[in-house]
């Protein structure tokens, strides 16, 4: 896609009050600071994708007054006359202010702004304009191959994409053919890519060295266990505590106290229970009794609750009335006011008079003046007359109600008298019924508290003679536990005969994985530093190949590591100095319009190219473009001066 811009007209765009300015293949556009350059610029890009030159999107096209506060009422307007691929196209946009006059509003508000668009002269939406223009050239790319700086924005890894597209029919076939020893890596690299390869080795690699690591220790502890015995005085050893353990004879002697003990304790629960249950039914009356009285102290307390909820409902009532009663007789007095004044009333000497001629009326009207009059006072003193006995009657109700709601208090009042003495009488009884009852007296209850201390001597003598058996039958268990242990250790070290063989057939094998880790650790080496030799390769071709597409720039793309391996970078360099440390402000516009023009061979577009600050360097030494190019400079001209300096299209 080929793009020219062939002429532009502005119409109060920023300090731009009316300039038509026509284009070449080179334009020079110079002047001071202020006089105008950048606002060309920034009109093109407004038309194209609502931004200005530097792409943003916030900033102010309105021209200013002296005092810098906006010139409304005008419209804001640019022309574009363009070649596009042989086809003359002319955009339009129009800025226009939304005033708008609302109800009950002298002036007009400002509503915001509306733009209008044209494509040869015919009218189009926003959406369909922006359509327009994407399909000519999207603005992402528009961006990168117009903007001097918009590339070298980027971060460098999105630098390093856009550049790897100029080599992307390269290969991992191109790199393993400059050189045999890279044939090994061939069936591999038709497979994975070289990252993964090489994140595979090393990954094996740390975990083989891991493991080399380890044996040494695994060895040492398992050496640990191999320990030599005289295996046939361990033999003789058990035999002899066999024959110990065997010869001790187990005492039983305290089986039949066991059962002496837990028959007493058997009886001893029962006496106890005979005398729980004795207690119980010489209390049960008066645990009923209790219950009784205590349930119909809480009855009455929610009686009481009940009639004490009802009475301030009452009261609430009561309170209501009076209020209303109150109102009721100051409206009263109000409308007997009312009477007396309309009552008072006299015709007007006025009324007799014509407020037209200034003369008194005929005797026959000035009647009907005085009958009207009469009449709409009789009326008035009918109405507030009317008035009064409604508010009257309802004061009467409202009393009426109010004093039997009074009554209504007064036997609540009665009640809840009656309920709280009746619940003092019940406390009463309550605390005259005894909280238990003592049987102790009770011929039956001495009997079973007599036996019940004779069974418990009983078992304390039984239990005393059962620790004196356990004692004895505790020490022979004790014994044979001894000789259990001896024999358990003499069998511990017979097991070792298969242990210690285990053992050193596990060293053995520890020491052929040894031998086998090492190689594989050898193998993997060999194969990560051909794989870095081939990085290495690849590296110096892509390079070469990218680097073959610029006249003046050299790219960076590797930096060598102290490990000895690379780091991807995106640095152009001129004569091996370095774009962003060392290039002097000339040299950084040679390579950035450089970069600009290979951009463009990428995308396979040809687009303006607007340099600013182009003072920078001198016009002879700005390279030959392949595609249109406008400078803009800062000079002493006070006024802004254009340049057709190469009229080719």
């Amino acid at each position: 896609m080929r793009m020219f811009l062939k002429r532009m007209h502005i119409q109060n765009f920023k300090g731009c009050k009316d300039r038509q300015i026509e284009f070449g293949k080179r334009t020079s556009i110079k002047g001071i600071n202020g006089s105008g350059k950048t606002t060309i610029a920034d009109a093109f890009m407004w038309v194209l994708f609502n931004k200005d030159s530097s792409g943003s999107t916030n900033f102010d096209i309105r021209p200013k007054d002296n005092q810098n506060n906006d010139i409304n009422f005008i419209d804001i307007r640019v022309e574009l006359v363009m070649d596009v691929d042989g086809r003359e196209i002319t955009l339009v946009k129009t800025q226009k202010q939304n005033w708008v006059k609302k109800r009950g509003l002298e002036e007009k508000t400002f509503e915001g702004n509306i733009n209008y668009y044209e494509i040869n002269t015919i009218p189009k939406t926003e959406k369909e304009f922006k359509a327009y223009i994407e399909e000519i050239i999207p603005e992402n790319i528009f961006k990168f191959v117009s903007n001097t700086n918009a590339f070298m924005a980027q971060k460098p890894m999105d630098r390093r994409k856009t550049l790897f597209k100029l080599v992307s029919d390269m290969t991992d076939a191109d790199v393993l053919a400059t050189d045999p020893k890279f044939q090994p890596l061939a069936d591999q690299l038709a497979q994975f890519t070289y990252e993964e390869i090489l994140s595979r080795d090393k990954k094996v690699l740390t975990e083989y060295k891991r493991k080399l690591e380890e044996i040494p220790a695994r060895i040492d502890e398992v050496s640990k266990t191999i320990v030599e015995h005289d295996y046939s005085a361990a033999e003789a050893k058990l035999q002899e505590l066999r024959e110990q353990l065997a010869s001790i004879e187990d005492d039983t002697s305290d089986a039949a106290i066991y059962e002496d003990i837990n028959q007493f304790k058997a009886e001893i629960t029962k006496l106890k229970g005979e005398l729980a249950e004795m207690e119980q039914k010489a209390n049960a009356e008066n645990r009923r009794k209790r219950n009784d009285i205590q349930q119909k102290i809480i009855d009455t307390d929610q009686q009481i609750s009940a009639v004490t909820r009802t009475k301030k409902g009452v009261e609430r009532e009561i309170e209501m009335y009076e209020r209303d009663i109150s109102e009721s007789e100051k409206r009263l007095a109000e409308l007997a006011e009312q009477y007396k004044a309309e009552k008072a009333k006299e015709i007007s000497p006025d009324a007799n008079i014509c407020p037209t001629c200034h003369r008194e009326y005929d005797a026959d009207v000035k009647g009907k003046i005085l009958a009207d009059f009469e009449a709409e006072k009789e009326k008035q003193l009918y109405q507030i007359n009317l008035k009064g006995k409604s508010v009257a009657d309802t004061i009467k109700r409202n009393k009426e109600a109010l004093e039997r709601l009074k009554s209504q208090v007064f036997e609540y009042e009665l009640q809840l008298r009656e309920l709280n003495r009746a619940k003092e009488d019940l406390q009463k009884e309550l605390e005259n019924i005894p909280a238990s009852v003592d049987v102790s007296t009770d011929p039956t209850y001495i009997a079973i508290q007599a036996s019940l201390q004779n069974y418990e001597e009983n078992l304390q003598a039984a239990q005393r003679f059962f620790q004196d058996a356990y004692a004895k039958k505790q020490a022979i268990a004790d014994r044979k536990r001894a000789i259990q242990n001896e024999i358990d250790s003499v069998n511990r070290i017979l097991a070792g005969r298969q242990l210690v063989a285990q053992a050193k057939a596990r060293v053995e094998e520890l020491k052929t994985e040894q031998r086998q880790i090492s190689q594989k650790i050898a193998d993997v080496e060999k194969e990560i530093y051909l794989l870095e030799e081939f990085n290495k390769a690849k590296i110096n071709l892509l390079s070469e190949r990218i680097n073959a597409h610029f006249k003046i720039v050299s790219w960076k793309l590797f930096e060598r590591q102290i490990n000895g391996g690379y780091n991807p970078v995106c640095e152009p360099m001129i004569n091996g100095q370095a774009y962003s440390t060392a290039l002097n402000s000339g040299h950084k516009i040679l390579a950035e319009l450089d970069i600009i023009q290979t951009l463009q061979r990428i995308y396979d577009v040809s687009v303006p190219v607007f340099l600013d600050n182009a003072e920078r360097i001198n016009d002879f030494n700005i390279p030959e473009m392949d595609c249109q190019l406008i400078t803009l400079s800062v000079t002493d001209d006070p006024e802004l001066k254009v340049e057709v300096l190469d009229y080719g299209n």
